[in-house]
């Protein structure tokens, strides 16, 4: 995507979709920064003093002994948009999803309020540590059911030997089928079988397992404790219906109906 914006000529960008203004303003103050690190490693080589520009990612790349030919400045220019994108993108569709069911059912979100009253009374003064809010079943249930809804590609269920009868319909064998999927965060409470368990991998696992796993659930943690505690910002539903959650379209992460809005909210005052 990032590359085809960029044969857009600006001019025409804000015409075109103002939004895709953002990809080409994230690929140059990439590139910019990606070719300060490189130039400082340069310096650094060649007069043996440690580069004093703000260590990042890349200034550990460049450090490496990844070939030289794989550091061209194009090259991981691109590298920093994928890892916009896998950070950004995923936690923001999770954090869509849970805050509708949120907002949608009040006691949903009277149970995550109630749970909340202990470990946030005190903030913004006292901040709860990550640990703390990890101890929370109620809010560790809204984010495993997130994650499970929000990120997750829908799996087919498919019968490689015989066909399935369902009501008045056949399913040949061989013939992938969906299930609607509902979000229950109680599925996750009490007793969990192991299997269901086991097979919640939103993340992944092995070798290309999510490198941001951490920091997302971290996000996660905090973010929806901040939003939804007692004595919170007061947010409803603005002209948001299920449909604006529901995945539709598989865009490498479940998205809905396409003329969607989004999540909306109001942000009520107090009184």
């Amino acid at each position: 995507m990032s590359s085809l914006v960029s044969l857009i000529p600006k001019p025409v960008l804000p015409w075109f979709d103002s939004r895709c203004q953002t990809f080409n303003h994230f690929k140059q103050l990439a590139t910019v920064h990606i070719a300060a690190a490189k130039e400082a490693k340069t310096k650094s080589d060649v007069s043996g003093r440690t580069s004093t520009v703000h260590t990042s990612l890349f200034c550990h790349i460049f450090s490496s002994e990844i070939p030289p030919s794989e550091l061209s400045v194009e090259r991981l220019t691109k590298e920093a948009e994928v890892l916009l994108g896998a950070g950004t993108v995923s936690t923001g569709r999770t954090l869509d999803f849970i805050s509708y069911y949120v907002l949608a059912d009040r006691n949903i979100r009277k149970r995550l309020e109630e749970e909340l009253d202990e470990v946030m009374a005190d903030y913004p003064r006292v901040t709860p540590k990550l640990v703390e809010l990890e101890k929370l079943d109620y809010l560790k249930a809204l984010i495993k059911e997130g994650l499970r809804y929000g990120v997750m590609h829908r799996l087919p269920r498919c019968s490689p030997d015989h066909a399935i009868q369902y009501k008045t319909w056949t399913i040949p064998k061989g013939v992938g089928s969906y299930r609607n999927v509902f979000f229950i965060p109680d599925r996750w409470l009490g007793e969990v079988p192991a299997l269901m368990a086991r097979n919640l991998v939103p993340f992944s696992r092995g070798s290309r397992q999510c490198l941001g796993m951490n920091l997302a659930m971290a996000e996660l943690y905090i973010v929806l404790a901040v939003l939804y505690r007692s004595g919170g910002a007061k947010l409803e539903l603005f002209e948001t219906q299920e449909s604006d959650v529901t995945p539709a379209h598989d865009f490498l992460i479940p998205l809905p109906r396409l003329d969607s809005k989004g999540v909306r909210v109001v942000l009520r005052s107090e009184g």
